[in-house]
């Protein structure tokens, strides 16, 4: 799940598949603009407020693809943090 308007615009504009687009009334005009209406969720803001882990949510709130798991010999060096 990705939550709120900055963070779902840029994983709209990469490779990740969005599945469901779960949004409050007011934000219906941006969703119409960015997503084709078979996505988009119109939900109370109850029903957000449930979805989101958010103290104070946005009303936007997308699920995407997980990608397939890469296998471990295509990584190059890097830094892992847990």
């Amino acid at each position: 799940l990705v939550e709120g308007l900055r963070a779902v615009e840029t994983f709209l504009q990469s490779p990740y598949q969005l599945i469901r687009l779960y949004i409050t009334k007011e934000h219906a005009e941006w969703a119409i603009k960015h997503t084709d209406n078979a996505h988009i969720v119109i939900v109370t803001p109850g029903i957000i407020n449930k979805i989101s882990s958010a103290t104070t949510p946005s009303g936007i709130i997308g699920m995407f693809e997980i990608p397939p798991a890469q296998s471990i010999d295509n990584l190059t060096d890097g830094i892992v943090l847990a």
